[in-house]
C-alpha cells in the first residue's frame, strides 16, 4: 500500500509541473489530476447466519485509492480527445460484498487489491453548432476551455462511464467528493452496461438547447455479471440509454428535472430460470440473451446556502444484476449544506437517505440460497435495505479536501436477519 502513496503523489507533482510548464497551451490542451484515498470500518457483529456474500462479521478496516490523469487536445475547431489514465488499488469492506448499496464508492469488485495501471477513459467528442449565439465553457476534467453554440449536438465516442452523462446529479454523483455509498451515487436501480470499474465503450449524441438537454447512448454491457470484459456481440449485447434534462421554477428559483431510461441485452439469467447455485456463486442457467430495463427520475434545486434533491429508480427486476448491484427499487433524498453559515464557503455538508428493494422474482431467487454478485446470505428474511449517510467535506486549500463520513445502515442486503451496521470513513482527495 505504501508503494500505491508514493506513486500517487509522484504522479501528482508531474501533472503540476507538466501543466505549468507552457500556459499558452491552456486552449488546445487540458491537464488535471485528481488522487482519492478512502478508508471505512466496521465494529464486529453477531448475525444469525452466513453466506459466502455475507459482509465480514468481524470487525475490519480497508483502504482503497485511486488517481487519475485527466489530458485532454483538440484536434480540430469542433473536435478534441481525451484519455483518462488510472492507477487504483486496495479492496472495499468484504472484498465488496455483503451490501447492495455498498459505502464506498471508489471500491470496485476486481480480484486482487494489488495496485494496477489501466486506461479508464479514451473518447473523441464532436460538437455540431446549430446556432451563431456562444456560451464559454470552463476548463477542466476532461473539458477544454471553449466557446460553444448554445444550441448544438454533441457526439461523444469511445471508452467512458455512462454515469458521465446519464441520470447526472450536482449534488449526488461522485464518490470522490460527495456521497460515498453506490445507492446516493445514482439511482440504485440504474443497471448500466459497465464493467467491474464502471466503464464501457460506446457513442452517446447530445443534444443542448438552453435550459434542456436531450442524451441517447448506445454501449457494451460486461460478458459476465459485473466482470472485467465486455462483450462486443452487438446488438444482441447491448445497453440503450436515454435521458432528458429539463430546467424549471419552482419557488421561484431555478431547478431541474430529470427521466433516464435504460433497455439492457445481456446474457444474465431470468430469476425464474435459475434452479440453484453452485458454493462457488457461479449460477447454472442456459446462456442466452435476455433483456432488462428500467427508469430513474430526480429532481434537484440550489438555494444560496442550500441545495436539495430526491431521486427515484425501478428496474423490472426479472433477470439477474449485470453491470451496477442487486437493486430493482430505490429511492433517496438529501440535503448539501453550504458553509458559508459557519463562515466555511467551500466547505461541504452533506445528509441523506437511501431505501432500496427487490423485486419478487429476486428476492424469491435469494430466500432459495442463490448468490448474486455482489450479495447472498444463504437464506432471506426479507425487509427494504435502508441507509443514512452524514458527510463532512472540509476544503483545506484550493486542492486538498478532507472528509468525514458516517453511514448507519439497516437490514444489511435486505435480511432482517442479519441486522444493521455502521460504517465510518475518512476519505482525502487532491485535485488539479
Amino acid at each position: 500500500m505504501t508503494k500505491i502513496f508514493t506513486f500517487s503523489y509522484f504522479i501528482f507533482i508531474a501533472t503540476v509541473v507538466v501543466a505549468q510548464t507552457d500556459e499558452t497551451r491552456k486552449n488546445n490542451w487540458t491537464f488535471h489530476f485528481m488522487n482519492t484515498v478512502v478508508q471505512q470500518g466496521h465494529s464486529s457483529f453477531h448475525p444469525l447466519y452466513s453466506g459466502i456474500k455475507s459482509l465480514d462479521s468481524n470487525a475490519e478496516t480497508q483502504i482503497t485509492v485511486r488517481n487519475t490523469w485527466f489530458l485532454g487536445k483538440r484536434l480540430g475547431k469542433n473536435t478534441s480527445i481525451y484519455i483518462n489514465p488510472e492507477l487504483a488499488g486496495g479492496s472495499g469492506l468484504s472484498g465488496v460484498a455483503g451490501l447492495a448499496g455498498f459505502p464506498n464508492g471508489e471500491a470496485f469488485r476486481v480480484g486482487s487489491g494489488a495496485p494496477k495501471v489501466y486506461v479508464a477513459r479514451l473518447f473523441i467528442r464532436h460538437q455540431i453548432p446549430l446556432n451563431e449565439e456562444k456560451e464559454l465553457v470552463t476548463n477542466g476534467p476532461n473539458q477544454l476551455e471553449e466557446e460553444l453554440a448554445t444550441k448544438r449536438i454533441t457526439i461523444t465516442g469511445g471508452k467512458f462511464s455512462l454515469l458521465d452523462f446519464f441520470d447526472g446529479s450536482q449534488y449526488a454523483n461522485d464518490g470522490r467528493t460527495q456521497f460515498m455509498n453506490w445507492s446516493l451515487m445514482t439511482g440504485g436501480a440504474y443497471d448500466f452496461a459497465s464493467d467491474t470499474r464502471g466503464n464501457t465503450w460506446g457513442v452517446v449524441l447530445e443534444y443542448f438547447v438552453p435550459g434542456r438537454i436531450i442524451r441517447f447512448g448506445a454501449a457494451a454491457p460486461s460478458s459476465t455479471p459485473n466482470g472485467p470484459k465486455f462483450d462486443f456481440n452487438f446488438p444482441n449485447a447491448s445497453g440503450y440509454n436515454f435521458d432528458v434534462r429539463q430546467n424549471f421554477k419552482l419557488f421561484n428559483r431555478s431547478a431541474t428535472i430529470g427521466l433516464t431510461t435504460f433497455l439492457n441485452n445481456t446474457l444474465g439469467a431470468k430469476f425464474n430460470d435459475i434452479k440453484y447455485a453452485r458454493p462457488d456463486s457461479v449460477l447454472k442457467y442456459e446462456k442466452k440473451y435476455g433483456q432488462k430495463y428500467g427508469f430513474i427520475t430526480n429532481i434537484e434545486q440550489e438555494f444560496q446556502r442550500w441545495a436539495w434533491f430526491v431521486t427515484g429508480s425501478w428496474a423490472n427486476g426479472k433477470t439477474e444484476n449485470w453491470g451496477f448491484t442487486q437493486i430493482d427499487r430505490s429511492a433517496n433524498a438529501g440535503l448539501v449544506l453550504f458553509g458559508y453559515s459557519w463562515y466555511r464557503p467551500n466547505d461541504r455538508l452533506g445528509i441523506a437517505g437511501a431505501m432500496n428493494g427487490l423485486s419478487p422474482d429476486q428476492k424469491n431467487f435469494l430466500a432459495r440460497g442463490g448468490n448474486g454478485f455482489i450479495i447472498g446470505d444463504g437464506k432471506l428474511n426479507y425487509e427494504p435495505e435502508q441507509i443514512f449517510e452524514v458527510y463532512y467535506s472540509l476544503r483545506a486549500n484550493q486542492n486538498i479536501y478532507l472528509t468525514l463520513d458516517y453511514q448507519y445502515i439497516w437490514n444489511m442486503a435486505y435480511n432482517k436477519d442479519r441486522g444493521n451496521i455502521s460504517v465510518w470513513g475518512i476519505r482525502s482527495h487532491v485535485e488539479f
